[in-house]
């Protein structure tokens, strides 16, 4: 990775993802871009202007190049349009979880801003410790999507050369694992095998008190103490029913673990 694009919205959060950001730009000598996107034009002023050079002076004084950015807009919208301006390889969004403060990194909120932007998304939350040198342990629940190894490549991108990605799949009652998924399984171990990157596979009977797949996952994400989730940003057209709310609850986890939003570009 090269260039990294950070959101902050100027509250508690902010020098959160400044700092993960700092420190996934330090993989790979890569360079920031701190934006904020103020709704009015009124907010866009000196005040605004030094905050966020408060913020790039923190990365810079950590070593890491950084740039300063102010959008003007609906937050949604700015946002996804500045990443196809700059083109970053990825972004890092904090969120406030379930007691949020601002409506903006709530819910369905957040979820739709990861399925919009064109890039992959690390979503931290107020419970996330910075991770210094990539990502350890990784979960990586298994997907139909045709993009899938987009998921695969992108979480590479943030390990930790000793790091590992447990490939997990749920398998529910009467629902063997489709085609596409097995597909998506035996593509994925060749990768990391091919890239020397540990992984390990994992498959369990579903709870049958679960209705869709993200409590057992973030149990297992726990009892396991990984210190990453990888999703897809978008919903399966075979998990439609439930996906939507899985992904939601898996953003806000209150475990403090980060979520990688794999997008089906790049």
């Amino acid at each position: 990775m090269k260039n990294l694009l950070a959101f902050v919205d100027f509250t508690d959060m902010s020098p959160k993802v400044v700092d993960q950001a700092i420190a996934l730009a330090k993989m790979g000598d890569a360079a920031i871009t701190i934006c904020h996107i103020a709704e009015h034009a009124s907010d866009a002023g000196e005040i605004i202007i030094g905050k966020l050079d408060a913020l790039a002076a923190r990365a810079q004084a950590s070593g890491v190049k950084a740039a300063v950015h102010i959008g003007k807009g609906q937050f949604h919208h700015e946002a996804v349009e500045i990443a196809k301006r700059l083109r970053p390889d990825m972004a890092v969004v904090g969120t406030h979880g379930v007691a949020g403060i601002r409506l903006s990194f709530l819910g369905s909120s957040i979820h739709k801003l990861v399925k919009e932007l064109p890039i992959p998304t690390l979503v931290v939350n107020e419970l996330s410790k910075i991770v210094e040198g990539g990502f350890n342990k990784v979960m990586m629940p298994v997907a139909p999507h045709k993009e899938y190894m987009n998921k695969v490549k992108q979480t590479c991108a943030i390990m930790s050369p000793d790091g590992i990605v447990v490939i997990y799949a749920i398998i529910k009652p009467g629902l063997p694992l489709s085609n596409d998924v097995i597909k998506n399984i035996e593509a994925a171990k060749q990768y990391l095998d091919e890239h020397k990157v540990k992984w390990e596979y994992t498959e369990v009977d579903a709870d049958r008190y679960s209705i869709g797949y993200a409590k057992q996952t973030l149990a297992e994400t726990q009892t396991g103490n990984m210190d990453l989730i990888s999703i897809m940003s978008r919903v399966s057209q075979e998990n439609s029913l439930f996906g939507k709310m899985d992904k939601e609850s898996m953003l806000l986890n209150e475990l403090g673990i980060p979520v990688l939003c794999a997008s089906g570009e790049g």
